[in-house]
């Protein structure tokens, strides 16, 4: 009886999955892709891993700002997904989302007092000193994604930068 049960114990630790997560690199490309106004995102090298930023008018301004703005983080304007392959350029900019390729793991943003995303805007110049547009920087201040059964968090975590036209 003593071996059956040393057996199942045996049995049942190795079947637990808690330490098997495997951490998401967040190496993500430099360039933000961006779909209208206010759906941006940045992917990886394989475009097998996303995170995206649903962010609000009140945000994205074509004025320069003094002092940041805030959008607080929540489970609708944040998430970080993971692809069985790649996803093509316009995934994101479509009004209904395709079957494929499919969402094999999908972290949703975690909503806080002190969890936002801060959008700091200035002019943008061309090269001969013309202002034609603004350029917006955007941080994650803790950033705070969920699933079911994992969690993700970053202190400060530098999305990117993007620019609108006038």
């Amino acid at each position: 009886m003593k071996k059956i049960l040393t057996i199942l114990a045996i049995v049942f630790l190795a079947s637990c999955d808690k330490g098997d997560f495997e951490i998401p690199s967040f190496q993500f490309e430099e360039t933000l892709q961006v779909c209208g106004n206010y759906i941006v995102y940045r992917t990886n090298t394989e475009d097998t891993e996303a995170l995206v930023l649903v962010l609000n008018s009140t945000v994205i301004k074509n004025e320069e700002t003094t002092t940041p703005l805030k959008q607080y983080i929540s489970a609708s304007n944040v998430q970080y997904r993971i692809f069985d392959s790649a996803i093509g350029t316009d995934y994101f900019c479509q009004t209904l989302p395709p079957t494929t390729p499919t969402v094999i793991k999908n972290w949703t943003g975690v909503a806080g007092a002190s969890n936002y995303i801060q959008v700091e805007t200035t002019k943008y110049y061309n090269t001969s000193n013309v202002h034609i547009g603004y350029k917006h920087y955007i941080t994650l201040h803790n950033m705070q994604l969920e699933n079911d059964s994992d969690s993700i968090t970053y202190e400060s975590f530098e999305f990117g930068t993007f620019t609108t036209g006038l």
